[in-house]
């Protein structure tokens, strides 16, 4: 199994391409860096176990408004760097956009901690925040595998809570057209935005009917 691999590795049973692990930065540009990121992270680990443990609703929503707090002080800041920039990607810093070193930032981590309340707020039936937080994170760009599950979810809110298919229709085109995305998370929203513009044209059909009977009786 994989975890004999390593074990034969070290008797010489099996041999390994030589590689270097080459560090050509920093994880945490500094201290300040790491204590903000420790300090999301011990965040986001109680969120986890008041979940499990006494599922106490207020506390999870007031670390989600945390969360969102944070996440919007992050774009905020992201576009006035953006705006001092010449170049339109330099709004992100280095850290924000390396593939591997951004999940070690505290944005990176409250993004998970929005996501975690969202359920919350779909309990509470409090859908129009529980939409703008999807917003939030999508807008955001972090935590990359999580984008499928956000536009799933947030597609759902818009339709059958909302009821607003359109927009809903509109976001879920939108995350097809991304290609950062789980095969899983794709087909699901596929499918989803195949009933939706189905609900669409039914309701468009509907609305015909309706208007053809009221010329009707007014002639």
């Amino acid at each position: 199994g994989g975890g004999a691999a390593p074990l034969l590795g070290c008797i010489g049973r099996v041999k390994y391409y030589p590689y270097v692990c080459g560090v050509t930065r920093p994880v945490f540009v500094d201290r300040q860096a790491l204590d903000a990121y420790e300090a999301a992270c011990a965040t986001e680990s109680e969120m986890e176990r008041i979940a499990v443990e006494n599922k106490d609703d207020d506390r999870l929503l007031a670390y989600g408004d945390e969360g969102e707090t944070r996440i919007r002080a992050f774009l905020d800041a992201r576009q006035t760097r953006a705006r001092k920039s010449e170049t339109p990607d330099e709004g992100d810093t280095v850290q924000h956009s390396h593939p591997f070193l951004r999940r070690f930032t505290a944005e990176w981590v409250w993004a998970g901690v929005c996501w975690h309340s969202v359920g919350v707020l779909e309990r509470k039936h409090m859908h129009t925040q529980a939409v703008e937080r999807l917003k939030v994170l999508l807008e955001s760009g972090l935590s990359v595998n999580r984008r499928g599950k956000w536009y799933n979810r947030l597609t759902i809110n818009l339709h059958t809570n909302l009821n607003d298919t359109q927009q809903a229709l509109d976001y879920a085109v939108q995350g097809l057209k991304e290609s950062h995305m789980g095969r899983g998370d794709r087909v699901e929203l596929a499918k989803r935005a195949r009933r939706l513009a189905t609900a669409l044209v039914q309701t468009q059909m509907k609305n015909d009917r309706h208007k053809n009977k009221q010329t009707q009786k007014k002639k």
